[in-house]
């Protein structure tokens, strides 16, 4: 089958939609599918992920347009209007292989189920030829941010299994892949749903043990998990790049608890700062959103002055988005 896959939005996205392809290169079809993994984090992210829907639409007139992902869990009305033959909330992606083969034979769409599927269920094997490959080790999120929509596109807490982890990592890295960026919704809330799992800290260690020779790199972390601990072990090793991204959003204690953040500035700069001194060759990255509701000026002095202190490698600035 000829399966292009259009991936907007975050890292889980970029790795969800390199195992949908993956699961479709298995369909012995000859017709053509596109398929559009969405973001709903703004309104121009679902604004955009109408008008790729729209424009396929128009380009690929005998095409199967599929719309999945996080717009099609809160959206999937607009997305159908705009043009999709098939929209799969991301509880259902990982059936498109079925949603697919029924429309195709005219029998119309499998019925969704509505549980959640286990990760362990979910696993690459390679990285379409990049150096760099993603690997997905949690989803869902367990934090109520005010501004944020994950919780509810994204279901509850699942974590996969850390055996399952390092055997896919195992696998990337026999496929050629020199570094590995591990991935989640929430890093820092991985395996809290599962007795008997490590938390985040100890899967490092037995990936660093079970897979040598790889560079691995975290993706975004919430600070509340750049604990001592995690700090000294990437002190420790050079198999983790010494760079994170730790969102920021706010320098002032007062729009973080409008914004239901759990943390305060000082502990953010304090977490920061002993990561740069204790590790070294340390950098990070840091996510602030701007004219949040009540935000003043002075409030909003306090987040530049927070930044010039700690001088992030780089800054992803967002203005409020207002989402239902």
């Amino acid at each position: 089958m000829n399966a292009e896959i259009h991936s907007l939005g975050c890292r889980v996205n970029q790795y969800e939609s390199e195992v949908l392809a993956q699961r479709l290169a298995g369909l012995g079809r000859p017709e053509t599918v596109h398929v559009v993994n969405t973001c709903s984090v703004t309104a121009l992210a679902e604004r955009k992920g109408r008008q790729l829907v729209r424009r396929l639409r128009r380009a690929h007139p005998d095409a199967v347009v599929v719309a999945v992902g996080c717009q099609a869990t809160v959206a999937p009305e607009s997305l159908a209007q705009a043009g999709a033959d098939i929209v799969l909330p991301n509880h259902a992606k990982g059936g498109i292989t079925g949603a697919v083969e029924a429309y195709l034979a005219g029998h119309g769409l499998p019925s969704a189920d509505r549980d959640w599927p286990s990760l362990d269920e979910e696993q690459l094997s390679t990285s379409a030829g990049r150096v760099r490959a993603p690997l997905k080790i949690q989803d869902g999120c367990e934090a109520s941010c005010t501004y944020c929509l994950a919780r509810h596109a994204r279901g509850p807490l699942r974590s996969k299994s850390p055996d399952v982890v390092v055997r896919e990592a195992q696998r990337l890295a026999e496929a050629g892949h020199k570094e590995i960026v591990i991935t989640g919704v929430n890093l820092g809330q991985y395996a809290p749903d599962a007795k008997g799992h490590p938390g985040l800290l100890a899967l490092l260690k037995q990936l660093v043990r079970g897979v040598p020779g790889i560079r691995f790199r975290l993706s975004s972390l919430g600070p509340e998990a750049v604990t001592t601990e995690l700090i000294a072990f990437l002190a420790s090793t050079q198999a983790i790049c010494p760079h994170l991204h730790i969102p920021l959003q706010s320098g002032d204690d007062a729009v973080l608890r409008r914004m239901g953040r759990p943390y305060r500035a000082h502990d953010y700069e304090a977490r920061l700062a002993a990561f740069l001194q204790r590790v070294p060759g340390a950098t990070f990255g840091a996510d602030v959103m701007v004219g949040f509701p009540g935000e003043t000026r002075a409030a909003h002095r306090k987040t530049l002055l927070l930044l010039d202190r700690l001088r992030p490698l780089n800054t992803h600035v967002f203005r409020f988005n207002p989402r239902p």
